[in-house]
């Protein structure tokens, strides 16, 4: 009998994945301990094998298989590890052990790296733009004057005694000179455009071993594919565990080499604000984590939230919400390794973390998570996945749409929604709506603003930000300075206040406690600012 090969026997393994039944999980046991006998060759089946031992840890029918599973993983560690340098080249990117990093990232993101214990850096590229113009704004002023004599980036480094080696941490010393000015430090960092090689120094800067404590592991003797929606995202959250200075550590340091080993990078996570996390432990192996970013980053009169979500410790989906009173727009991306387990179950799960936290009642999604300059979207019928969770179009015709189309799927279960179909769906965000009415959204105020700027100040920006100052300082009692935090944070609310005709003392009372609580607490922040909406709303 002809020996059945690595690649079927994990095609078939693969294939069991999300089955419950007794003879599936036997099935599933004979086939990993099969593969556990067999070579590993370092390839895609490799990758694959993998991923899919990483889906088994995060969502293990028994605590026997979960171990197996860790063993096997141990033994691609091992076998990683002895390989040759070359070997390992197809592997570039998947952020499995000893395997290295090639991307771009932002100067922030890169300053953390380069002091990472577990990874050291290497400058590999960079763009042909000049250096004149960055350096022009970065160097002590004694040696400007080297930027417009005309050498090309190579001389003027060579003036500056920049040697090759060095070169890597001497741009990112410069750029660190305009960290009080984060938005000009982004554009000249961009323009540098290096490309950073990272190699890891053991095997726990992986996405094998990147993971948080856990208690306990949770054993899938079942799917969690149909629940009542309404019921879990109305259903009462556990308070935030508390957790010591070194775990807030271990945590960040997880959430932040998550997005590194899967060649991501989002403003939350490299801006994070340690002293905004909060970790939710809630059913079924699941842990979610939200962090808001640093001060100096944080978005105007909104509240841009991120979240990581842990099951059974692995790091499986990252998204956030761009938070404004009982209104967020909200995104979710589950790893792809993690795919097929519960996403409906875990999206519900955040959202009702956000619907809880935040008191968020109307849930916003863009084009782009069903489909949107997205194929894969498209391709999975995205739409339909949201769809099934409450989302609808908020394009009333499209909404028509989606309610014909879901009709001919009931009546007929192999109908399938065309390609030109779900395109069209893209043209509309979609929306949940948990509440009685659509909440106010943060374009309606910018529109009231731009609006009263208009009327009021003849279109000059720098006088209306001057005068609605005025207005609000004489309006509340600032018992002492401003920070420059908080004075960014009084001219948005400034400009607010006075196109929504802010007069109550009550309303008056809670904007000076919004302008010290955003910078410092986006939960006290949110409360306020529900507090101050529901009050004009009620005057109105």
């Amino acid at each position: 009998m002809k020996e059945v090969s690595f690649g079927m026997l994990l095609h078939k393994l693969r294939s069991q994945l999300g089955k419950s039944g007794e003879e599936d999980l036997a099935q599933i046991e004979q086939l990993m301990l099969q593969l556990s006998k067999k070579k590993l060759v370092i390839n895609q089946s490799l990758f694959n094998y993998h991923e899919t031992l990483l889906f088994i840890c995060a969502y293990p029918p028994h605590e026997r298989q979960q171990r197996i599973a860790e063993k096997e993983l141990l033994r691609i560690t091992s076998c990683l590890r002895n390989a040759p340098r070359k070997a390992l080249a197809s592997l570039a990117n998947t952020g499995l052990p000893y395997t290295q990093m090639v991307s771009s990232y932002s100067h922030d993101c890169i300053s953390w790296l380069n002091d990472h214990p577990q990874c050291r850096l290497e400058l590999m590229d960079q763009s042909e733009n000049t250096l004149n113009e960055i350096l022009s704004h970065t160097l002590p002023t004694l040696e400007r004057s080297n930027t417009t004599a005309g050498f090309n980036n190579q001389e003027l480094l060579e003036v500056l005694g920049v040697t090759k080696s060095r070169r890597f941490n001497f741009y990112l010393d410069q750029l660190n000179t305009l960290d009080e000015l984060p938005s000009i430090k982004d554009y000249f960092f961009d323009k540098l455009g290096l490309e950073i090689k990272i190699t890891p120094k053991s095997k726990a800067f992986s996405r094998t071993y990147n993971r948080i404590p856990i208690g306990s592991i949770f054993c899938h003797q079942d799917w969690k594919k149909h629940f009542d929606i309404l019921r879990l995202l109305n259903r009462k959250l556990p308070s935030p565990k508390t957790i010591t200075p070194q775990q807030t550590h271990g945590v960040i340091l997880s959430i932040k080499n998550t997005m590194t080993l899967n060649d991501r990078e989002t403003d939350p996570v490299t801006y994070l604000d340690s002293k905004s996390l909060r970790v939710y432990e809630l059913e079924r192996g699941l842990s979610v984590v939200l962090y808001g970013m640093t001060p100096s980053r944080q978005l105007p009169m909104e509240s841009y939230v991120g979240f990581t979500l842990f099951k059974n410790g692995f790091p499986t989906a990252y998204g956030g919400s761009w938070i404004f009173g009982e209104r967020a727009n909200f995104g979710i991306n589950i790893f792809e390794a993690f795919r097929g387990g519960e996403s409906g179950y875990v999206m519900c799960q955040l959202l009702r973390v956000f619907r809880m936290v935040f008191r968020v009642s109307y849930f916003e999604i863009e084009p782009y998570q069903f489909g949107l300059d997205n194929p894969d979207g498209i391709t999975s019928g995205a739409f339909w996945f949201y769809y099934k969770y409450g989302f609808r179009p908020i394009d009333k015709t499209l909404e028509r749409l989606a309610a014909q189309e879901r009709e001919k799927i009931k009546a007929r279960k192999s109908h399938k929604t065309s390609k030109s179909v779900l395109i069209r769906f893209t043209e509309s965000n979609m929306a949940l709506n948990l509440g009685k009415t659509i909440p106010l959204s943060l374009p309606m105020v910018t529109q009231k603003i731009t609006k009263m700027i208009q009327r009021q100040f003849g279109g000059d920006r720098s006088l209306a930000i001057s005068e609605c100052s005025k207005i609000l300082k004489d309006k509340i009692a600032l018992s002492h300075p401003l920070n420059s935090a908080q004075l960014k944070v009084f001219q948005e609310l400034a400009l607010f206040s006075n196109a929504l005709k802010t007069t109550t003392p009550e309303s008056q009372k809670i904007l000076a406690l919004m302008i010290k609580a955003k910078p410092i607490d986006l939960y006290e922040y949110q409360r306020l600012l529900l507090r101050y909406i529901k009050n004009e709303t009620t005057r109105k």
